[in-house]
């Protein structure tokens, strides 16, 4: 092939994983004193809520769950707290029925499907703002009061919560689901800045009830819900100081197939939701090819730089440019190797997270194309 075709390839293949990581969080800061979206907050804005929490056979952690809830800091008679089982076989329910004295409330359906469930439970919420929140997540104190003050600004449909994840060994997917998380914070806080937060936590979110509309069950309510509420004319902000805890995912096989079913089911919806997006809404589509496809895709040119490479190694720069690539992944490697002999190293994992994380999106996606539809419920743990 023609050298100078060759390099084409190779430097539009760079620059499209560069801009799907780096550039477009600049544009977003760029764009922000334009389309900057300033917020009213009011601390002592206090709505009724009802704080949905979704289960799944989650007799090991519910009662702890619950206990967290009513410890919020929330005004009581505001805050209706319901457990939705969906499908569960093991303790669930009558665990959550021993807290009715204490008014929990519990919404128990045959079937499973996480999705479905919430279908069936948003309509039943008396609460002006509903919240979303998984089995395994404990929330701060005060994370339902920083939520809802941004709801004093009637132009807000959406507010996004932080998951923080705890770690309990030093090994290399822990540190990098730790590190991922933080970058999304900050991809959020950006897009926040213009009012247009594009994905929310699915294990702390809230929003206006009336704006909620039921979603395809193969669909994620997390990606779904905030576009259409985007598409309302509505703004969608990021709120980090309402803060969830959970347990990071540790395993980098179980983190690969976690991810995998997350992409499956990510990626029908943004073909889904794409189709019922405004035009007008340019910002929100723009958002959706940056903050989504281009990073699900990122396979694909690594993939191209590295192959396209290997035809230019005559050109001394281009020598060296194929060895960091080749030394980046045998990093990778080393780290997966040293995972399987429980060998803890800190350097690598950040190339061995890098290629985890892109190689899960490629394959979710092919297998979304070729027809894969993610499980009707995974346990909260398994969803992250």
């Amino acid at each position: 092939m023609n050298p100078v075709i060759l390099k084409i390839i190779f430097w539009l293949s760079i620059g499209l994983v560069a801009y799907a990581y780096f550039g477009y969080p600049l544009v977003l800061r760029m764009l922000s004193p334009v389309l900057g979206f300033k917020p009213r907050r009011d601390e002592s804005y206090t709505p009724t809520v009802s704080l949905l929490i979704l289960a799944y056979n989650e007799e090991k952690s519910i009662a702890a769950r619950l206990e967290n809830a009513l410890e919020l800091d929330y005004p009581r008679d505001k805050l209706e707290i319901i457990v939705v089982s969906n499908g569960s076989t093991d303790r669930t329910d009558e665990i959550v029925r021993s807290y009715a004295g204490r008014g929990v409330k519990l919404l128990s359906y045959k079937e499973p499907g996480k999705t479905r469930a919430q279908n069936l439970a948003v309509p039943h919420a008396k609460g002006w703002i509903v919240v979303f929140s998984d089995a395994n997540s404990s929330y701060r104190k005060d994370a339902i009061r920083k939520l809802v003050r941004n709801f004093a600004d009637s132009r807000v449909g959406l507010v996004c919560g932080r998951s923080s994840y705890t770690v309990s060994s030093e090994n290399a997917v822990g540190r990098g689901e730790g590190l991922y998380w933080e970058y999304d914070a900050i991809l959020k806080l950006l897009e926040s800045r213009l009012g247009a937060c594009l994905v929310a936590d699915g294990s702390i979110f809230a929003f206006r009830k009336k704006l909620y509309e039921p979603i395809d069950e193969n669909l994620t309510e997390d990606f779904v819900l905030p576009i259409r509420i985007l598409n309302k004319g509505y703004r969608n902000l990021f709120e980090p100081e309402a803060v969830a805890t959970e347990k990071a995912v540790e395993k980098g096989r179980e983190g690969f197939a976690i991810k995998s079913r997350i992409i499956v089911q990510g990626s029908r919806a943004f073909f889904s939701v794409l189709s019922e997006v405004s035009l007008r809404r340019l910002l929100v589509i723009f958002e959706m090819v940056s903050h989504k496809l281009l990073r699900w895709l990122a396979g694909i040119p690594l993939t191209a730089a590295l192959v396209s490479n290997v035809f230019l190694l005559q050109d001394k720069w281009y020598f060296a440019l194929f060895v960091l690539q080749v030394a980046f992944y045998l990093c990778a490697v080393l780290g997966i190797l040293l995972e399987k002999a429980g060998v803890k190293m800190k350097v690598l994992f950040i190339p061995y997270y890098f290629c985890l994380v892109n190689a899960a999106a490629l394959t979710g996606v092919v297998k979304m194309l070729f027809g894969a539809k993610a499980p009707t419920w995974q346990k909260a743990e398994s969803t992250r």
